[in-house]
């Protein structure tokens, strides 16, 4: 048979469907249970906790209020550790809706399951049939896998998503010669999204070449590759210097020194469990389960049964290397997640179902219908109970519900825009009070309570800002504690004896500090200030306590006109605007 030959007619009635039952069998159905499993994620209960998801969110507010597009900073000021592709798409659906939601948060990772149930459906239809397609689309849907992705606000689904694309796009150049552009972009959109270890991942795959050469057909690679790498250097590079410019060396000791190098060689201080070769191989049978034994099956044929037909078997062993390389990786560094493995279980639903479909090519199109519809109804419901019930009662899920509730709570009793300072509460609270600025120290926060404005500090460790306060300093008084049983989590502590507006009041928002005097802040975005100015005179004083010149407009607005000022401040110089 011709090396680029399809399937025999054979081997495609075993694992093909009837045309009568092609929309069930389509990828409409997919999109309908994609559709469900989002739907189960924005109606579960917020859990802004779990999974560093408050980072996320951080990085998305820093992108849209402080127009931070290139590199992101979180609550505490740290660079993002990772690219910002999650955060343009999420941050840009954040600035069309006006708000930031749990809508424009899960966008993107929802989407790329989405698509990638397709690509697996169009992947295995055409080396397979459409039974091995719909199959695999389906079985990676209803995966623990496609499930943590849909509920968690992170980058995973849309990096297995770009990593796919490219391992895929690198099967296709390898078997025609031609199209490696294709493979280099999406392995440029992998690497804007997690960093490079994308392009590593997709590449293993082509291991296969040398397996190849066992056969009667042997596959070399083909074409030139000079064209898409200048392409990746200028996308991937083009970003990486636009970052270095906004933020300096501090994103190469992030990005490359903590995050690459320090999860290659294993310096990661969250993994104390001792060494965890094994880990990855367990995530894999336990979190794709119950497929994950179809899918070492797969690998089992792939090795002792190859497929008679070439493009079948290239295929195969293609999935193979790119599978068991991914995990040896992530089984012998230093670095150990189970998350990191998700961009594997593509290439393990593929193999699973080709399996599947073998166990089932007796089944009639009817037959399958009816089990497939009984095992997802399972699964939405088993998804669906424990979002909702089991998760709901987790101390991250309770603590989200509470910080709503104070932050509605403070919004009836003062207003949406009061000027808290916050130095360490949950990052719940100020996000549910629509108040984005990065967490002030302990020692500005001591230092608002010495001056003479008002000013209104959110913390929680009483005895840390005590010390930072020192002694002999004027009374400051705790307007309110949450819970007020037990130890509370966030305390309002103030120089001033109510929680209440105030003629002059002092805040700190990003970089600066600012002392108001008949005037509120009802808006921040990068440097541009809105006041509202409530008396006949007042003023606003802008200290700048970065280490970098900043640029500041302000624009105060009455009932009667509008005024705007502009102006450069160096690093501790102060800037009164007086109106």
């Amino acid at each position: 048979m011709p090396s680029n030959a399809s399937p025999s007619l054979e081997e495609r009635s075993a694992t093909d469907l009837p045309a009568a039952d092609s929309w069930f069998f389509s990828k409409s159905f997919l999109a309908l249970l994609a559709l469900a499993l989002f739907v189960l994620a924005l109606t579960a209960p917020p859990n802004i906790g779990q999974n560093n998801e408050h980072r996320m969110v951080a990085y998305v507010l820093d992108a849209v209020e402080n127009n931070q597009w290139m590199c992101q900073h979180d609550e505490a000021g740290g660079i993002a550790s990772k690219p910002p592709m999650f955060c343009w798409l999420s941050a840009s659906a954040t600035v069309l809706s006006g708000k930031i939601n749990r809508m424009t948060l899960y966008w993107p990772t929802a989407a790329a399951t989405l698509a990638l149930s397709w690509i697996l459906f169009h992947a295995g239809r055409k080396y397979f049939g459409k039974r091995v397609g719909f199959l695999a689309g389906w079985t990676y849907l209803i995966s623990h896998a496609a499930f943590s992705q849909m509920t968690t606000c992170r980058y995973d689904g849309l990096f297995s998503l770009f990593v796919t694309l490219a391992a895929l796009a690198a099967f296709d150049a390898w078997t025609t010669g031609r199209g490696w552009i294709w493979f280099w972009l999406a392995s440029a959109a992998a690497t804007l999204t997690k960093g490079p270890l994308g392009l590593i991942m997709a590449a293993t795959g082509l291991l296969a070449v040398f397996w190849e050469r066992k056969s009667n057909e042997p596959q070399r690679l083909k074409g030139s590759q000079v064209s898409g790498v200048i392409i990746f250097l200028l996308i991937t590079g083009g970003w990486f210097a636009l970052a270095y410019w906004q933020v300096g060396t501090d994103l190469i000791q992030k990005m490359i020194n903590d995050e690459l190098l320090g999860h290659a060689i294993g310096d990661d201080k969250e993994n104390v469990s001792g060494p965890g070769f094994y880990k990855p191989l367990f995530w894999f049978i336990t979190g794709f389960a119950p497929w994950s034994p179809l899918a070492v099956l797969g690998i089992w044929r792939a090795w002792k049964k190859p497929s008679e037909n070439p493009n079948q078997r290239r295929f195969e062993r293609f999935l193979v290397c790119y599978f068991v390389s991914g995990l040896l990786m992530f089984s012998l560094g230093g670095h150990h997640r189970s998350r990191l493995i998700l961009p594997l279980m593509p290439a393990a639903a593929l193999l699973a179902s080709i399996q599947l479909a073998r166990l089932t090519q007796n089944f009639s199109a009817a037959r399958l219908g009816r089990n497939i519809v009984i095992a997802t109804v399972a699964a939405l419901v088993g998804m669906g109970l424990y979002l909702h019930f089991i998760d709901s009662r987790s101390k991250s899920v309770r603590q989200t519900k509470a910080m709503r509730e104070l932050a509605v709570k403070m919004k009836e009793t003062v207003g949406e825009h009061f000027p808290f300072t916050h130095a360490d509460p949950p990052f719940a609270f100020p996000f549910e009070l629509n108040q984005f600025h990065q967490f002030a120290s302990y020692s500005r926060a001591a230092e608002l309570l010495r001056g003479e404005p008002a000013a209104f500090v959110v913390i929680e460790n009483l005895a840390r800002l005590q010390k930072q306060m020192g002694t002999n300093v004027p009374a400051y008084h705790e307007l309110m504690h949450w819970p007020s049983n037990g130890t509370p989590m966030v305390r309002i502590i103030s120089n001033h004896p109510r929680l209440e507006w105030a003629e002059q009041m002092a805040v700190t928002a990003g970089p600066f500090l600012l002392e108001m005097k008949g005037a509120h802040l009802l808006k921040v975005q990068g440097g541009d200030f809105t006041f509202d100015a409530f008396g006949k005179s007042g003023s606003v004083k802008f200290v700048n306590s970065s280490k970098r010149e900043k640029t500041i407009r302000a624009r105060i607005e009455n009932s009667s006109k509008q005024s705007f000022q502009e102006k450069q401040i160096k690093p501790g110089e102060a800037w009164l605007v007086e109106f």
